[in-house]
């Protein structure tokens, strides 16, 4: 990507807090520097409500610019629990 962008490229895989860790640093990043982040439902929807405290809004400090991969999800019980729907 360096090549087809014209500047250096680096790639920063920060683990920690189910990626919350990682979703930290480009909040506040360098005003001369391009920052994406490639978060997932858990760092920017399950998050808010499992950390009281985080370190960042999901949905004021981030932009969405595309999306990298969908994953179904599914959803399974036993067959005598008693919800329906």
């Amino acid at each position: 990507m360096s090549r087809t962008l014209g500047q250096q490229f680096i790639i920063e895989n920060v683990a920690g807090a189910g990626g919350t860790t990682g979703s930290i640093g480009p909040c506040a990043p360098d005003p001369t520097d391009t920052t994406i982040q490639v978060g997932h439902v858990g760092t920017h929807a399950f998050s808010v409500s499992l950390y009281p405290n985080l370190a960042y809004r999901p949905d004021v400090d981030f932009e969405p610019i595309g999306v990298v991969a969908e994953q179904p999800l599914l959803v399974v019980a036993r067959k005598d629990f008693h919800q329906k729907t």
